[in-house]
């Protein structure tokens, strides 16, 4: 992501960043034909270089980081909406 989509980002949203392991990563897309980036004889070894490429720039951009390892949709969807509320309610 280059620094100026990354500066629009930052200027007009609230990031959240799902960190989630590689490994748990390639337990939920190694079935999906509609992951064209894994579609390589290695699909592990891709996730692995892509999450060592793209995690520091997410970070960096993020307002919120939650581990997606920890949580399921609903509980993940209610974690980042009380962490809205919290940052929501400091900024005002």
């Amino acid at each position: 992501m280059d620094a100026t989509n990354r500066s629009v980002l930052k200027r007009n949203g609230w990031i959240v960043y799902l960190d989630v392991p590689v490994v748990q990563l390639h337990d939920r897309t190694r079935n999906d034909p509609n992951r064209p980036l894994l579609q390589v004889d290695d699909p592990l070894g891709r996730l692995r270089e892509l999450y060592r490429l793209r995690d520091p720039v997410y970070r960096e951009v993020a307002d919120f980081v939650l581990d997606g390892s920890r949580y399921h949709s609903s509980s993940a969807v209610n974690r980042i909406l009380k962490e809205w509320e919290k940052q929501s309610a400091s900024s005002t």
